[in-house]
């Protein structure tokens, strides 16, 4: 009996030790650059600098945000640190770069972002959900989470 208990015992640690392994061989997963085209200074002088409405938004290539109310503010707006996770990146037919990220706040709320920088590397569009990433159809102006920044 005791020896059938560490049988069952030892296949089920081996099938526990095994299954992650090749799990992830079977994914590719998308390790950013410190180069990447997300990365940098975004600015859209448009925006009114309240709630989520900011003016600057920084992108550093270490996974961290910060997004600014106005242009001269010193300090991020409260709430809007960032760290972020690039999730996977392609490029679409015309050029242009997109970007699946997850982010968290200083908040604690968690997003879903989907992100596309046009093909000279100047324009930055992205929107955000809750649930889950949203796909290229959803990013449109008429969609309440859609933002709309360009580089400095």
């Amino acid at each position: 009996m005791m020896t059938r208990i560490l049988m069952i015992g030892m296949v089920l640690l081996l099938s526990v030790a095994v299954f992650p392994t090749s799990y992830a061989k079977d994914r590719e997963f998308f390790v950013p650059s410190s180069s990447e085209e997300i990365f940098g200074t975004w600015i859209n002088t448009e925006y009114s600098g309240e709630l989520t409405w900011n003016q600057k938004y920084v992108h550093y290539s270490w996974g961290y945000c910060e997004c600014y109310s106005e242009m001269e503010s010193k300090n991020p707006a409260i709430g809007f640190l960032i760290t972020s996770t690039l999730v996977d990146k392609w490029t679409d037919a015309e050029g242009n770069i997109w970007y699946k990220e997850f982010v968290r706040y200083q908040m604690g709320d968690t997003w879903y972002q989907l992100v596309k920088i046009s093909d000279n590397g100047t324009t930055l569009e992205y929107m955000w959900t809750k649930r889950d990433f949203p796909v290229e159809a959803d990013l449109n102006p008429d969609n309440a989470t859609f933002r709309i920044y360009y580089r400095q």
